[in-house]
């Protein structure tokens, strides 16, 4: 199931809710590597939201009738 994830386009979709991610393969050259990389570097209360958004938009993304549309919250 991770290697179906576009980590670019869902580092996109994280960068329009204001929540940076890194796509994990920038840590892992010549490898493909599913894995996204998180930035802790906010308050507890904001990092719990930020976790909170990239959950629903993970499931929104990995619920396969809602791949294919342009998923929002």
């Amino acid at each position: 199931m991770l290697n179906d994830i576009d980590y670019h386009y869902f580092c996109i979709k994280s960068i329009a809710h204001n929540i940076l991610i890194a796509n994990g393969a920038v840590f892992f050259p010549g490898r493909s590597y599913p894995a996204m990389r998180l930035k802790f570097s906010q308050t507890p209360k904001n990092i719990e939201q930020g976790i909170e958004i990239l959950g629903r938009l993970l499931k929104k993304y990995l619920t396969p009738s809602l791949r294919s549309c342009n998923f929002k919250l």
